[in-house]
C-alpha cells in the first residue's frame, strides 16, 4: 500500500483503508466492491459517502440542469460519477467535464477532462472545504462547493500542488469556460 500522511482529520473519520486507485479499480472488478458499497477513494482513504437529504439531492438536480443547459458543445455536466485522479476516485456531486471523456470505455474522466467540480454541503462542509486540496493537486481549474447552510456558493480557483491560490464566495457564481463566455449560477434557484 501507498504510504502518505495521516489524512486530514475529515478523511479519517470516515476512513475505511487506505488504497491505491488501481487497487480500488481491482476491488471493482473482482465484485468486492459494488454499486451497493457507499464508499468513495479520496487521497488514498476508502471513505464512507454520506447520506443525502432531500434538500442536497433537490441542488444537484438543479445544479446539474442547468450547467447543462448552459455549458457550450463539447462539455457536459454530470451528477455523481467518478473521476480519476492521482490518488482518488471521488464521486462528485456535479463535475463539467469533455464530452470525449465520456465516450471512454476503460477509464472515467480523468483530471485533465474536468473544467469544474461541484460539491453541495449541508452536513459535509469541512470533508467539502477539505477535498480543495486534493482538486487544487489535481489541477482542476476551478472548485465549487454549494453551502445550503449560508446560502453561498464558495469558489477555489487558481489551482496548484499547494492548494488553491484563489478564493471568493456570494449568493451567485459564475464560470468562465475556455473562452466561450461566463455561466452563471445563482443559490437562490438550486433551493427554492
Amino acid at each position: 500500500m501507498p504510504t502518505a500522511a495521516p489524512p486530514p482529520p475529515s478523511v479519517h473519520d470516515h476512513a475505511i483503508a487506505r488504497l491505491s486507485v488501481e487497487q480500488y479499480h481491482a476491488m471493482i472488478r473482482s465484485g468486492v466492491l459494488t454499486g451497493d458499497d457507499r464508499v468513495e477513494l479520496i487521497d488514498g482513504y476508502l471513505v464512507d459517502k454520506m447520506p443525502k437529504s432531500p434538500r442536497h439531492a433537490k441542488a444537484v438536480r438543479r445544479l446539474a440542469a442547468a450547467l447543462r443547459d448552459a455549458l457550450p458543445d463539447g462539455l457536459t455536466a454530470i451528477k455523481e460519477d467518478p473521476i480519476t485522479l492521482a490518488g482518488s476516485e471521488p464521486e462528485p456531486d456535479v463535475a463539467v467535464v469533455t464530452d470525449e471523456s465520456l465516450d471512454r470505455e476503460d477509464a472515467h474522466p480523468a483530471a485533465a477532462d474536468c473544467r469544474l467540480v461541484v460539491e453541495v454541503a449541508e452536513t459535509t462542509l469541512a470533508e467539502d472545504r477539505g477535498r480543495a486540496a486534493v482538486y487544487a493537486a489535481a489541477g482542476i481549474p476551478e472548485y465549487w462547493i454549494v453551502n445550503l447552510l449560508t446560502g453561498e456558493i464558495e469558489r477555489y480557483f487558481e489551482p496548484s500542488p499547494d492548494g488553491y491560490a484563489a478564493t471568493a464566495s456570494g449568493a451567485v457564481a459564475d464560470l468562465k469556460i475556455d473562452g466561450r463566455g461566463r455561466i452563471e449560477v445563482n443559490i437562490a434557484t438550486l433551493v427554492d
